[in-house]
């Protein structure tokens, strides 16, 4: 039990976990350490549930966002709407939503970050996020790996608009894409989690998130309007990285090879997606793109398909 949880009366679980007939399922663990909390399970991230949301546990004094990352991002805006501290206990490592300081918010078909804050604690459990399905946790690379087509769109934005570019910045990002391996063991999540780190603090210090996320997130963010059920954000952004690289014409063996190696899916066909949503994706993107306002990338080139020099 944490220190922080000790000396609070009133304690919200926010989780997208579900009882399970396993002796030992996540949920139980988090019940365990946390057994007085009053739980929750966000139904939405559309601004005006999350609004009632935080009014409705406004007199809570500690809020632990358990589970993926969608819980982690509610907990942490229903903390910084009401002034209280946020734990952050993941059961999977699927995205970097634990070490941002915003919530992803959903808006008229698109997502948008808005600014909440950090989990004032996080508690890894390798021992528990290890039983997670693979596929959940290899997922968290994703976000890695869109390193590779979000900085090459960051640098023809540099080229044709004049966009602030950072070459150090830039390339310690890229550099991340060397440390990718395979999660099947404690090891390799430890890895995954010391990368996802390592990609926000890139982030907060060139101030966007311009060096890992381009045309490939814009790809994840327009076809999850077109599936009948959730793919992890993670695999939606592979198959957007795969995609796209080929539009850049950016090594895309290398990209690809990557992602086999590790166990990432990013095939449609391995998704269940049928290829005529992926076509109609990618057809729609660049007014997608200028009617969001979105990064200058390779979509606002796409009749042209010409790239950085």
């Amino acid at each position: 039990m944490t220190n922080v949880f000790k000396m609070r009366n009133r304690c919200l679980l926010v989780t997208n976990l579900t009882d399970s007939d396993a002796t030992e399922s996540p949920l139980s663990d988090v019940r365990r350490r946390f057994p007085f909390c009053e739980e929750t399970r966000p139904e939405s991230t559309r601004v005006e549930y999350l609004e009632k949301l935080a009014k409705k546990y406004a007199n809570y004094e500690l809020v632990v966002g358990a589970g993926g990352g969608v819980a982690i991002d509610v907990a942490k805006y229903i903390g910084a709407s009401n002034g209280v501290e946020v734990i952050g206990f993941p059961t999977i490592i699927s995205t970097d939503a634990m070490y941002t300081s915003s919530t992803a918010v959903r808006e008229h078909g698109m997502v948008r970050y808005i600014p909440t804050k950090k989990p004032d604690e996080i508690i890894l459990d390798f021992d528990l996020i290890i039983q997670a399905p693979y596929r959940l946790n290899v997922a968290g690379w994703g976000d890695i790996l869109s390193i590779h087509t979000a900085v090459w769109d960051w640098q023809l934005a540099a080229q044709r608009i004049g966009e602030t570019y950072s070459t150090e910045v830039a390339g310690k990002a890229l550099r991340l894409l060397d440390k990718a391996v395979r999660v099947d063991a404690k090891e390799g999540l430890m890895r995954l989690n010391e990368c996802l780190q390592a990609e926000v603090a890139l982030c907060e210090e060139f101030g966007s998130a311009r060096p890992e996320e381009g045309s490939e997130h814009l790809f994840a963010y327009l076809i999850e309007n077109y599936l009948p059920t959730n793919c992890p954000h993670g695999e939606l952004v592979a198959v957007g990285i795969c995609e796209l690289s080929k539009i850049q014409q950016n090594r895309v063996d290398f990209i690809t090879g990557l992602m086999d190696r590790i166990g990432l899916k990013y095939r449609s066909e391995d998704l269940g997606i049928d290829e005529r949503i992926v076509k109609r994706v990618l057809k729609e993107l660049p007014n997608y793109s200028k009617r969001h306002k979105f990064f200058y990338t390779v979509i606002d080139e796409v009749d042209q398909q010409i790239g950085p020099t």
